[in-house]
């Protein structure tokens, strides 16, 4: 996979103590949160507020060709997009968590920007999150493997059946038991079995500064977000993990990152950058960071 790069923007920090506040206020600290999760989880909320999944990612035409369904499957997690490890730019106290983190405030904020009300994913995303802490993977493993599952009318309905790709999931099943007492009218709730192809070429982008000299760091845009809100000054290259990147040397990075930049003569240049894959490209890009100018 190939890379291309999206203007720069100006690095997505939440600078106001309202800002952070008003973050907090959506996500409660839950008494059976264990070290390290709040944090991630409200970096999480932040990551997903400031880069959403397209809506033509998450609506699709239903099996039967009735109405739409909401996938909550995101391709990147399926290994369909190249994107950055979270773990290796957080802390060992929060890395653990970063997944349950990103997909919890991911499905909240996307039910929300769908219009679900809130009492239909509230409840089933907190069992879901807790089961998850507590260990309801584990459990899950231990059940009878053979039990029938259970039925999903919504889903079943509009032919999403395991049959034709779709997984038959508890979180699904709940999210859709509460959608059909509480807003029949939206889009029933479905996790599509992603399959993708694995026959491309990984070019992998290199990187410099004009003009040269410069020093680059970056941090994924995920662990920024945790980062603030563990460190009063997320910018400190030594409370979080930032990574020095050599000029001229390839990365096999792809997705959303922060930036610092340091020349000689003192002057820095702050900012973000996406880097998303590109399936096809034969030669690798060259990412430029200007001192001046975009």
């Amino acid at each position: 996979m190939a890379a291309t790069v999206a203007p720069e923007a100006r690095a997505q920090q939440l600078q106001t103590p309202a800002q952070l506040a008003a973050i907090a206020a959506k996500v409660p600290r839950q008494d059976w949160y264990p070290p390290g999760y709040y944090e991630a989880r409200l970096g999480a909320e932040a990551y997903v507020a400031e880069y959403p999944r397209p809506l033509d990612k998450m609506l699709y035409p239903s099996p039967n060709g009735k109405g739409d369904v909401y996938d909550i499957t995101d391709e990147e997690k399926q290994g369909c997009v190249l994107h950055p490890d979270h773990y290796d730019d957080l802390d060992p106290e929060t890395q653990p968590w970063s997944e349950l983190a990103l997909e919890v405030a991911r499905l909240r904020a996307e039910m929300a920007r769908l219009g679900y009300p809130e009492a239909v994913y509230a409840g089933p995303l907190a069992a879901y999150e807790r089961e998850q802490i507590e260990g309801g993977a584990e459990i899950a493993a231990t059940s009878d493997p053979d039990a029938p599952p259970a039925a999903d009318p919504d889903a079943e309905a509009l032919g999403a059946t395991t049959e034709n790709g779709y997984l038959d999931l508890g979180l699904t099943q709940q999210l859709n038991a509460q959608r059909r007492k509480l807003a029949p009218k939206k889009p029933p709730v479905v996790a599509s079995m992603t399959i993708c192809a694995d026959g491309r070429e990984d070019v992998r982008p290199t990187f410099r500064t004009s003009p040269d000299g410069g020093e680059i760091w970056m941090i994924d845009a995920f662990a920024f977000n945790v980062c603030l809100r563990k460190h009063r000054d997320p910018w400190d290259r030594t409370a979080c993990r930032w990574t020095e990147v050599e000029t001229g040397a390839a990365y096999p990075y792809a997705g959303r990152f922060v930036y610092q930049i340091l020349w000689p003569d003192g002057a820095t240049k702050r900012g973000t950058r996406q880097i998303s894959d590109q399936p096809g490209a034969k030669t690798a890009p060259v990412i430029t960071f200007r001192k001046t100018g975009s």
